[in-house]
């Protein structure tokens, strides 16, 4: 992936993280007689991939160098 597509993912995943902390993850509505269920994406499997993005873009934009340190 290039950047302005990391750059993209990141910012609807930042949406989305933002959304699960406000309204929490599901919402049970119940209307005449009937009812609706929504249950919105794991908060987990969001930072998770958030995280994964952080670091594919400081690998694009190079500044992983900085935060490898010495394996002896």
């Amino acid at each position: 992936m290039n950047e302005e597509t990391l750059l993209r993912e990141l910012n609807e995943i930042e949406r989305a993280l933002s959304g699960i902390l406000v309204g929490g993850q599901s919402n049970s509505l119940n209307s005449g007689g009937g009812s609706r269920s929504v249950t919105m994406p794991d908060y987990a499997a969001l930072v998770k991939r958030k995280k994964e993005i952080l670091y594919e873009l400081s690998c694009i934009q190079g500044s992983t160098a900085q935060n490898i340190a010495p394996g002896w």
